[in-house]
């Protein structure tokens, strides 16, 4: 027979397991209520969707988690129905989440659940590189749009040789397609390029051998490739329209830029897609309706550029989401080409770069290109 002390104590034992148990029981538990997905900016394909973890990540679902006690870790990631996104191709923002993770920008955030229920709110966005091409090799190369410095992503080849003397290339959303022209060196032919190979597929051979080069490129609302070229014959700079299988519109019909200007160099949207920004010789700037008339915008004063640099010609505009415009500008007295920033408001063109040294080595086909597509 027990004691009466030993049956005390055992009874008090379990009195405090089945209180402590109690206690679990009766925390309260808390779920997240949703996930909204803002994928404005996002062109990976697929559908977007949230995926939950509650051990660590160890196991992933899309279901909503619930029974959660306070203090409880949930990570999320965001998947596009083949693959989870990474933050080498996508910007993540978690921000808006009613608990804030730590790392608001990471591709798995992880989140405190505290003494309500969790909504989670996250901005998925492409990554967008500056990129542009070295003359001579047709090598395809990040630029990093603060400091000019360049990596190379790839070469561009042709029936399996490299392709050099490419002038400008614009990315296609549409079809997920790069398009790039040729100087008047390389016959001024038009290419469309596999991103993910960067395999070029000849498209227009300029087979009436109606104009030099082409210079600069821009895709349309509807689906059409806006070029600047200098027409032969006439001699002129103008605009020209071809269909993504190459076929020009307007040859029989040329719509030329009045007042005339040299040589055909560079082309981006201006305010909106019924204006364009074009430029001539001696870094004059232009503003041009879709007719070709323009009006001169400003002529721009280069600022940080070395002492003795005389720079004639910009070849390449691109402007960001921010209206921010990056330049090609040229020396053609010793063929170097410099990245720039052109501000048209302050007539500035300002250095960020020099990059390339001579003819045979500078760079041409300053473009934005969505990470995941190469």
């Amino acid at each position: 027979m027990k004691s009466p002390l030993k049956l005390m104590v055992c009874c008090c034992c379990m009195f405090l397991l089945l209180a402590t148990s109690c206690k679990k029981d009766e925390d309260p538990r808390f779920q997240v209520s949703s996930t909204s997905i803002n994928s404005d900016a996002y062109t990976g394909g697929g559908t977007l969707k949230a995926l939950y973890s509650t051990d660590a990540g160890n196991n992933y679902t899309e279901e909503l988690p619930t029974g959660l006690l306070a203090g409880s870790i949930v990570l999320v990631k965001i998947n596009n129905g083949t693959e989870d996104l990474t933050a080498d191709n996508f910007s993540f923002d978690w921000s808006g989440s009613s608990v804030v993770p730590a790392v608001t920008d990471g591709a798995i955030a992880s989140f405190t659940i505290a003494s309500s229920a969790l909504t989670i709110e996250v901005t998925v966005a492409d990554i967008v590189d500056l990129m542009g091409v070295k003359s001579d090799t047709g090598g395809l190369y990040r630029i990093d749009r603060g400091t000019g410095d360049t990596t190379l992503v790839g070469s561009i080849t042709l029936a399996g040789a490299a392709l050099p003397k490419l002038r400008g290339m614009v990315y296609n959303y549409n079809d997920n397609t790069l398009y790039t022209s040729a100087t008047a060196d390389g016959s001024g032919k038009l290419y469309s390029l596999n991103p993910a190979t960067l395999e070029a597929t000849t498209i227009n051979e300029n087979p009436g051998d109606d104009w030099y080069g082409i210079s600069d490129l821009l895709i349309t609302a509807d689906n059409t490739i806006l070029s600047n070229l200098w027409y032969k014959n006439a001699t002129e700079s103008g605009l020209a329209y071809f269909t993504t299988a190459g076929v020009t519109t307007n040859v029989g019909d040329r719509i030329l830029f009045n007042p005339s200007i040299c040589c055909g160099k560079a082309l981006v949207y201006g305010a909106s897609e019924s204006e364009l920004i074009t430029t001539a010789d001696n870094l004059e700037v232009y503003s041009s309706t879709l007719a070709g008339a323009l009006t001169l915008l400003t002529t721009a004063v280069p600022e940080g550029f070395a002492a003795g640099a005389a720079l004639s010609q910009i070849k390449n505009l691109v402007k960001d989401t921010d209206g921010k415009i990056y330049a090609i500008a040229f020396d053609d007295t010793n063929d170097t080409t410099y990245l720039a920033e052109l501000i048209i408001e302050e007539s500035k063109l300002i250095f960020i770069k020099q990059l390339g040294t001579n003819k045979s080595n500078g760079f041409n086909a300053l473009c934005w290109v969505p990470r995941h597509a190469l």
